[in-house]
């Protein structure tokens, strides 16, 4: 896994190319102040092993339907699985073939009761058994850097402030670029400062295809007024965060 922590955007691009390019993990984190960023790239084909870091379900069975195949569970206890999920069995009487077998797909007809497909050829259900979840592998596709910049998803966290997260993405690009042409962050407070990085923010959204309407002004001088600071709560969670997600990419869990 290669990490990056303040690094020039255009030296992000280039370590990022050259990980896809080798297979490795990639993740680049980022604070200006009360503002940070972390960024994932595992590559076109990452695997995921763990989805939710969850406990697997296991729950009891009062009666399988050998004609529909539908599981009942046992007192009509909640399942708490979801469609699509896998399950196999155990301690199941009769209907022996299920005990350990393939994962098997399921289809949620109630919380108490779900639908595992054809057991035609399986013998008849007598009594008892246990359904246990089996996480199935996921391969999640995720993006480059540059793609990623030129593309983005943003999930809005507040409905109060749409165009905030895209305001955002195009002022980091603009800091980003403040940074590579003088060897530094804006100055605290330095209003000829915040007014190259707002020129250089129009210049971006100019070209790129996640424009904004226009670029706030009074953000991108916030943002710049404060771009040095080193905040201990940012650099716990910020840090945090990044550490987190090294441990779900080597363990195969979820990611951000």
């Amino acid at each position: 896994v290669i990490i990056l922590t303040d690094y020039n955007l255009s030296d992000q691009f280039k370590i990022n190319h050259w990980t896809r390019a080798a297979g490795k993990k990639f993740i680049a984190a980022d604070i200006f102040g009360l503002v940070g960023s972390v960024f994932n790239d595992f590559g076109p084909k990452h695997v995921v092993e763990d989805a939710n870091g969850e406990a697997c379900v296991e729950v009891y069975v009062e009666h399988i339907d050998k004609i529909t195949g539908d599981v009942i569970c046992l007192e009509e206890t909640r399942h708490n699985l979801s469609d699509g999920d896998h399950v196999t069995f155990s301690e199941v009487k009769g209907m022996t073939e299920l005990n350990g077998c393939q994962p098997r797909k399921i289809t949620v007809i109630n919380p108490a009761k779900f639908n595992i497909g054809d057991l035609s050829n399986l013998s008849n259900y007598k009594e008892g058994g246990k359904a246990i979840q089996v996480k199935m592998p996921i391969e999640v596709s995720h993006k480059s850097l540059t793609a990623s910049i030129e593309e983005p998803e943003f999930l809005i966290s507040d409905f109060a402030k749409l165009e905030r997260p895209s305001q955002f993405h195009i002022l980091l690009q603009a800091l980003h670029d403040f940074r590579q042409k003088n060897g530094r962050l804006p100055n605290s407070y330095d209003s000829s400062d915040a007014d190259q990085v707002y020129d250089l923010a129009q210049t971006i959204n100019d070209r790129t295809k996640a424009k904004v309407e226009k670029v706030d002004k009074k953000l991108c001088d916030l943002l710049c007024f404060g771009s040095r600071g080193s905040l201990c709560p940012m650099a716990g969670f910020i840090g945090g965060v990044t550490a987190q997600e090294v441990m779900k990419v080597i363990s195969r869990g979820s990611h951000l």
